[in-house]
């Protein structure tokens, strides 16, 4: 055991060797897309930025020729697993060195860079929702940030969706989650369906205050709008939601441990089984 500790103390010094090595380069990179497309005149939310980045990322990926032959038949997925998440980790690494020079260039990125097709609110804003005494709640909440809030009910569900989908509503409002069953996996594949982008949410108490029921504002487009002094409704721009589908066992953890490289904060996961045809 002695043997082997001292081994692998070696192997770490000269990991933390290589892992210097790979920032250096990492940042050089960095350094040289942001520089090359200001001086061409190109916004880093052009269509050649994000395909310059795109092939930078993608050649980072290992393939299975990249072993040699002398590694073990039964260490090979392993290896493989472990050089993967470095390259997981090689391709985020460059989003932040690209934001730390644009703020030393005192260009910081802000909300349109990565949204450019996203909207100010204007004009009429009218919601479609179910109607019932929780969601009532939810839509007093969201129209006291909502300047000129009207509203429809629709039928149903999938009615409500299709105000937003076909441009005769700009907001709906759908229940995404409670407190006793978590995700409501039925109405995600409705806003999957349907192209949504959550704007806000906001928790409803339900049950004689025992349990919650979380309703989200839904729209075709991005938007952004102030919250600011109303502690009830939350912007969805603070959460990145997302939907994993991991046929293998190391997927999730590479996610995560990706997201964690990148200073996000893992709030919860909700897990469905995948339906069999």
């Amino acid at each position: 055991m002695e043997n082997v500790s001292r081994n692998l103390f070696g192997l770490r010094q000269r990991d933390i060797s290589v892992s210097e090595r790979r920032m250096a380069h990492i940042d050089e990179a960095a350094r040289a897309l942001t520089h090359r497309y200001h001086a061409e005149g190109f916004p880093l939310e052009s269509g050649e930025f994000r395909e310059e980045y795109r092939r930078f990322a993608t050649g980072l990926v290992p393939e299975e020729g990249c072993l040699s032959d002398d590694v073990p038949e039964e260490n090979r997925a392993r290896v493989l697993t472990d050089i993967s998440e470095d390259a997981v980790n090689s391709g985020i690494f460059p989003c932040a060195a690209i934001c730390e020079e644009q703020k030393k260039a005192g260009r910081p990125l802000e909300f349109p860079s990565f949204f450019p097709d996203s909207d100010e609110q204007d004009g009429d804003a009218r919601i479609a929702y179910l109607r019932n005494p929780y969601s009532d709640t939810a839509y007093r909440v969201f129209s006291d940030v909502i300047e000129k809030a009207s509203v429809t009910y629709p039928r149903d569900f999938t009615s409500v969706c299709e105000e937003v989908y076909y441009g005769r509503c700009r907001y709906c409002i759908l229940p995404i989650e409670t407190s006793d069953e978590g995700g409501l996996s039925g109405f995600r594949r409705l806003v999957s369906k349907y192209e949504l982008c959550p704007i806000l949410s906001c928790s409803v108490s339900s049950g004689g205050g025992s349990q919650t029921t979380r309703f989200a504002l839904f729209s075709i487009n991005i938007e952004r709008l102030s919250v600011s002094g109303n502690p009830l409704v939350k912007t969805e721009r603070e959460v990145f939601s997302f939907r994993l589908n991991a046929p293998e066992e190391t997927s999730l953890m590479k996610t995560i441990k990706a997201m964690h490289i990148y200073g996000l904060r893992l709030l919860k996961v909700d897990s469905t089984p995948v339906s069999w045809d």
